[in-house]
């Protein structure tokens, strides 16, 4: 039975969820409104295994459209939540203990998502900070103690002092509510005299929390320390000094960045050894941490610095050359040395590979892939040889073979003078243009995503199985969600998580292998008794790879279960073959004389099963 048609909802008050609400919050509001505190009450209700927007639907009658509003992490025993994280980190969430604006909960009577980030410390609405202790007991208050507006000690928590925030503290809570509040369907954030850095204000939440992740570690880094390593980051006390140490970056760019270059290398000063000792390390960290174009002017100013400080000798020369895989269209424009209208014109026709970025408030800035721009200055005649278009798509020559001969790339064909494979610059662009390779994630290391290269690499290995991944994402089986901006070609795809699972349960079936629970529901036997018959030898199952942890998953092949249907009968089958009540059809045949192959008085099993053959015999 599906949960959203379910009449009989099992709590008898019902609230609306509100847009901005957190999910726990709303777990703590329905209980507060049925008469049952904190959320302890929650696992009385539902299983853990069930999904949350499942659970709330049985809770409360309101269906998947109207709990959508609700986000942030999910009460464990409300079960898994997919779409909480909106594409942050898990490091940016904090639902250890509440947080809140007591003005905020006073007026709206609502936890709301936003005080559940790590980073967001105030209330720029109220220009507050955030309160984290009970002001009765001064304690953490985790979210299944106290009640709905009560701490566990009886303290009201929408009377709890707090101080004011700030001028950099509240231009921080502005800059991540402007950010998130597009998301969480509320409107636009209109407190315009709070002042905020331009380099900032634009920012998805995720590439936001990024960067002041990224500066607040490093300018608080001590020797002998993981600089990203933040313990009880999701303290208030904790994590201040970080992103005081953050916003002094960002309000007074570069010159703050610049001087915290310099007390990096201050200990040798002069030394180029300095560069190598104190800055690979950020320097690693730019390149892994801040992907996204929309920060790369971090990078810029990074490489900028070091090489007007080191003009003529650079240790880490060749690590600072390594590219990104995307450029600017003026930077495209300025290395072909034409107008970026022709490089425009260049990215419709498809002699160049161009790629789409959208900002959080909307606005679409167009990239141009690196390699592809490469290959269009080296090739002649506009052809490329199999080792660029290697480079191009990110794959093995061997793969791109595969695809010629299964006719889902085009190469030219061979002649007197070309007896290699060569190909047109426009085919490679074009094949990936259906591929959607063109838009950026503006969220790619959200955990809801799972890359083209993790795919092929982890669960889908060999031949057969690549080209079933290429032919899914070139018909929709497989949809695309966007690219990662940090690699290029195939492996910089991105699809959703949870519909990869699904078209890989699918695949798997296709080729006639069912895991035991999945041969379970497809014959109609009790999965235990399946695992029964597994375990006495009456049904053969085999293991194969499951993923890239080389995880052997027991199952059952198509024409095995072919087999147990065949020469087996047992439940409803065995009710219509002996024209019986299914309760009365077991105590029937025994009394017939018929040996059952397992049951309750056999060995304790739920269930009887026959052979097939005496049963018909029985009845003859």
């Amino acid at each position: 039975m599906e949960y959203e048609t379910m009449p009989f909802p099992l709590l008898q008050i019902r609230p609306k969820p509100q847009a901005g609400e957190s999910l726990l919050g709303y777990c703590l509001r329905l209980g507060h409104a049925n008469g049952y505190p904190g959320q302890t009450w929650l696992p009385l209700f539902v299983k853990k295994h069930d999904a949350a927007w499942q659970n709330l639907t049985r809770l409360t009658g309101h269906d998947q459209t109207s709990l959508a509003c609700l986000t942030g992490p999910a009460p464990a025993s409300l079960g898994s939540h997919s779409h909480h994280r909106l594409g942050l980190k898990v490091t940016y969430w904090n639902h250890h203990h509440r947080r809140w604006c007591p003005v905020c909960l006073a007026e709206h009577g609502i936890w709301q998502t936003e005080w559940l980030l790590t980073l967001q410390i105030a209330c720029p609405s109220h220009r507050l900070l955030l309160r984290e202790k009970c002001p009765g007991c001064n304690q953490l208050i985790r979210w299944h103690q106290g009640t709905m507006f009560t701490c566990s000690c009886g303290t009201d928590l929408r009377h709890a002092a707090t101080r004011p925030g700030t001028a950099a503290e509240l231009a921080l809570a502005k800059l991540i509510a402007q950010a998130i509040r597009p998301l969480i369907g509320l409107p636009d954030f209109a407190v315009s005299n709070i002042p905020t850095p331009p380099e900032l204000d634009h920012l998805h939440p995720a590439q936001l929390c990024d960067l002041l992740w990224f500066f607040g570690a490093y300018a608080s880094h001590r020797p002998n320390t993981r600089p990203q390593k933040i313990a009880d980051h999701g303290r208030i006390e904790i994590i201040q000094p970080y992103l005081q140490l953050a916003m002094q970056i960002a309000q007074h760019w570069p010159q703050r960045f610049h001087q915290l270059l310099e007390e990096y290398t201050l200990p040798i000063s002069g030394n180029t050894a300095s560069l190598r000792v104190y800055l690979r390390e950020m320097h690693q960290a730019l390149y892994r941490l801040l992907i996204h174009p929309e920060l790369l002017f971090v990078r810029e100013e990074f490489e900028r610095y070091v090489h007007a400080r080191w003009p003529d000798k650079l240790i880490l020369q060749q690590d600072l050359r390594q590219a990104h895989p995307i450029i600017s269209l003026a930077k495209a424009a300025e290395q072909l040395n034409l107008s970026t209208g022709a490089v425009h014109k260049l990215i419709e026709n498809g002699t160049i590979k161009g790629c789409q970025s959208s900002s959080a408030k909307g606005k679409a800035i167009w990239m141009v892939e690196r390699s592809s721009l490469d290959a269009y200055a080296r090739s002649e005649h506009g052809t490329l040889t199999i080792s660029e278009v290697e480079r191009m798509l990110r794959i093995t020559p061997k793969r791109i073979r595969l695809l010629i001969e299964s006719g889902l790339l085009q190469s030219l064909p061979h002649d007197k003078k070309r007896t290699r494979w060569c190909f047109q610059l426009e085919t490679i662009n074009a094949f990936l243009e259906q591929l959607n390779h063109g838009q950026i994630s503006p969220e790619p290391d959200n955990p809801e995503l799972l890359s083209v290269w993790e795919i092929t690499k982890r669960w889908m290995q060999g031949s057969e199985p690549f080209l079933a991944v290429i032919r899914a994402l070139q018909d929709g089986s497989l949809e695309v969600v966007g690219r990662t901006p940090a690699d290029h070609g195939l492996r910089a795809l991105l699809v959703s998580r949870q519909q990869f699972m699904l078209w890989h349960e699918q695949y798997r079936r296709s080729r006639g292998f069912f895991t035991v629970r999945e041969a379970a529901a497809t014959i109609q036997i009790d999965i235990n008794l399946l695992y029964h018959l597994i375990r006495t030898g009456h049904a053969h199952a085999s293991q194969q790879q499951y993923g890239y942890e080389k995880r052997m998953l027991l199952g059952l092949e198509a024409k095995e279960l072919e087999r147990l249907t065949n020469d087996y009968i047992w439940g409803e089958r065995l009710a219509e073959k002996v024209d019986k009540p299914v309760h009365k059809t077991a105590a029937y045949l025994i009394k017939k004389g018929l040996r059952p192959l397992c049951g309750p008085t056999i060995d304790d099993g739920k269930e009887y099963v026959f052979r097939r053959a005496d049963v018909a015999a029985s009845l003859a």
